[in-house]
């Protein structure tokens, strides 16, 4: 009798891990969002206390520079995050201008990626409307966002986003919406 228990937590055994395998495979097929194929990452952190916000520009503008005079480089860009990749989720709280706020409730949240002009386009990333970033979007220009989609249905269900306005919680700063 021992061995018929044996042979039953066996057959259980195989036929989770067949399963497991399936979905693994399945899951491999799914759609993204975005290109993964010839695309190299890397994770450089910077020290803070040594970089500042120019000295952080500064840097990637050399590490760019650099990389795209290698041959076979095609396009160089950088995020605070790879796409389907565990990051430091950057969180912000945002009001839509023209709505009214209550400031007894809390304000909407979103999750927050900083990319450059080319990184949308590297991955292939469809562009539902609007447009990507251009390198005219730098740190003296006004400040623009791009939306993901179910974030534009979300706060703005039957109009068009393009030309709306966010603005932090604190109402610093507007950010002109591109999609």
């Amino acid at each position: 009798m021992y061995w018929a228990g044996q042979v039953a937590l066996s057959f259980v055994l195989l036929i989770a891990a067949g399963l497991m395998m399936r979905s693994f495979v399945k899951l491999q097929q799914v759609n993204a969002g975005c290109n993964p194929e010839n695309v190299l990452t890397a994770n450089i952190p910077l020290n803070f206390s040594k970089y500042g916000n120019t000295a952080t520009l500064n840097f990637y503008d050399r590490v760019f520079s650099q990389l795209k005079s290698k041959p076979g480089i095609l396009a160089v860009g950088v995020n605070n995050g790879a796409p389907l990749a565990p990051a430091m989720p950057m969180n912000a709280t945002f009001i839509v201008e023209g709505r009214p706020v209550n400031e007894s409730a809390p304000h909407p949240t979103t999750d927050v990626s900083f990319v450059s002009p080319d990184s949308m386009q590297l991955l292939d990333i469809p562009l539902i409307s609007g447009r990507f970033f251009t390198p005219h979007d730098n740190a003296d220009s006004p400040e623009v966002a791009i939306l993901s989609r179910s974030m534009a249905h979300r706060y703005f269900p039957n109009e068009d986003p393009i030309g709306k306005r966010i603005s932090g919680d604190r109402g610093s700063t507007w950010t002109r919406l591109l999609a």
